[in-house]
């Protein structure tokens, strides 16, 4: 069930665990204001829950569709929510980012040191409640899912203008950064429901899938979309000179000309928004997007496979029809 643009949403896909959904929000709630009351503020501007909810969601949606739903479901969904947050504060650090989710960033309203420090706390806040799980395998994974994002990070900052970036360096990349923490929540989401092994692999592996395909759209619209959909600053990539897959595509299929006139406006000091304008207009000449579009539809349809394995349920339909929003989303 991929659907449409118009008839999905994240609140539409969240319906079967809309309760859930509560009781995480309520748990992230309960951390901000347990907070020094010096935090707090900090905290809440740093909008914890004001996300789509896509990753919490994804634990508990698993946790329904393959076996026991637990009340360390909730934990974990937390966690996981808590450490995405993070990624994303330390992000718009590294972009210069001036909005998130319809929001001032925090190192715009404050500045880059408070931002840095913030990030920290709700990384440590995650592990405390992490900590917290009965199953101590469930951390160790977290553990190791945080590292391998940093890594994923690091790399593609140290990979920056780098104009022989391939393919399949930046799937790489975007596995790491990206797909790792949606990987990780479909995994433990059913380990903790009680799956069978085979069962845990086939969700961890639908939650790659998935989360690759949420980059690779979510780097085009960042060439495409519009910042008052999105609710977030755009063209930072280009403005920072991280080759995504589009831009990828069409260096490759560029002539030499055309391809010194690319690497020439991404790395030169034009303003953010005539930036991308420019690189459109030369998009228009090339099927780069399409490329790029393509290759998520292809990260879904394996994704779509997994589930082929998992009972018939409201969870599962709801686990078919978020695949069909990753590559149909508009923000």
């Amino acid at each position: 069930m991929v659907g449409n643009p118009v008839e999905i949403s994240a609140a539409r896909i969240l319906e079967p665990v809309l309760e859930d959904m509560e009781a995480v929000e309520a748990l992230i709630r309960q951390e901000i204001d347990r907070a020094d009351p010096s935090l707090v503020p900090l905290l809440t501007d740093a909008s914890l829950i004001r996300g789509k909810g896509l990753r919490p969601g994804l634990v508990l949606l698993m946790a329904r569709a393959t076996g026991d739903f637990i009340p360390d479901h909730i934990v974990l969904a937390a966690a996981v929510e808590l450490i995405h947050n993070a990624t994303l504060v330390h992000d718009d650090i590294l972009d210069e980012a001036t909005s998130r989710r319809n929001r001032m960033t925090l190192n715009l309203k404050y500045n880059n040191e408070t931002a840095v420090l913030v990030g920290d706390y709700i990384f440590a806040r995650a592990f405390v409640l992490a900590n917290s799980l009965e199953n101590k395998e469930a951390v160790a994974r977290l553990s190791q899912m945080t590292s391998v994002v940093c890594r994923g990070e690091i790399a593609q900052v140290l990979r920056r203008y780098d104009a022989d970036l391939d393919e399949a360096t930046y799937m790489k990349v975007i596995a790491d950064k990206t797909a790792s923490l949606y990987e990780t929540a479909s995994e433990l989401g059913a380990l903790l429901a009680g799956a069978d092994a085979k069962t845990v692999k086939a969700c961890a592996a639908f939650g790659r899938c998935l989360g690759v395909a949420f980059q690779i759209v979510d780097d085009c619209l960042d060439l495409t979309g519009q910042e008052s959909v999105m609710g977030k600053t755009l063209a930072t990539d280009l403005d920072k000179g991280k080759l995504t897959l589009p831009l990828i595509r069409y260096l490759q299929e560029s002539t030499p000309e055309v391809r010194s006139q690319v690497l020439e406006i991404i790395a030169s000091d034009t303003p953010r928004p005539e930036k991308r304008t420019r690189i459109l207009d030369l998009f228009q000449e090339n099927g780069a997007l399409d490329y790029a579009y393509g290759r998520a539809r292809g990260e879904i349809e394996q994704a779509m496979a997994l589930l082929k394995g998992l009972r018939p349920s409201p969870a599962r339909e709801a686990l078919e029809m978020l695949a069909g929003f990753v590559v149909s989303r508009r923000h």
